[in-house]
């Protein structure tokens, strides 16, 4: 990643993980731990946080309106300064696949770095962008590369979430959640950031 706060757009597949967009969210919010500059900047836009909302509502109906709409509420708060406002995607180039017109047509408007998305495959077409494509795994794997010990401290706080959401039998297992959601190699970051996590931590005020 570059010196400066590189700019990610989500597409709404990410957000429709909620385990993934939970650990991005976290590390954004964490920060770079060696600057008072942001690691990155979340970049959004309403037509993307209308396709969550939609998505989530088909694959569980029976989840309201309303506490859809309350996490979007919560993920544009997260990410209150990143909303690309202004742009049309009608006459916006062809975009390269896996990528939506309209996500690409806002990536160009908000001189956006990376697009982030779980339709991501080695033979998605990256020539001639103005942005890269990175697949949700990809992108955590990068965070971890530039930014270890800021990732080090959400390994943190992500088992302290884990461990008090779980039933007191019930054991915590981070790497195989973070498999099965979609993070295959970050998964295997994880692990061995685990290996260096202080089992005291559980036990204080996490």
């Amino acid at each position: 990643m570059s010196s400066g706060a590189t700019v990610v757009l989500l597409d709404e597949t990410i957000y429709c993980q909620p385990l993934l967009r939970a650990w991005i969210a976290s590390i954004f919010l964490e920060g770079d731990s060696t600057s008072s500059a942001p690691l990155f900047v979340v970049k959004w836009t309403d037509k993307i946080m209308d396709g969550f909302v939609h998505r989530t509502m088909e694959a569980d109906p029976s989840r309201s309106a309303t506490s859809v709409n309350k996490v979007r509420q919560h993920l544009e708060g997260t990410f209150s300064f990143g909303r690309i406002k202004k742009y049309s995607d009608v006459k916006s180039p062809e975009p390269p696949a896996p990528v939506e017109r309209h996500v690409h047509a806002a990536a160009i408007h908000g001189s956006v770095d990376y697009v982030v998305t779980m339709h991501c495959s080695d033979s998605a077409e990256r020539i001639d962008l103005s942005y890269e494509i990175y697949s949700a795994d990809d992108f955590l794997v990068l965070l971890d590369d530039s930014a270890t010990s800021t990732v080090h401290a959400v390994v943190e706080i992500e088992l302290c979430r884990a461990h008090a959401r779980a039933k007191a039998e019930d054991g915590v297992d981070l790497p195989l959640l973070l498999k099965e959601a979609g993070a295959p190699e970050f998964s295997k970051r994880v692990r061995g950031h685990l290996q260096y996590v202080d089992p005291k931590i559980l036990s204080g005020d996490c």
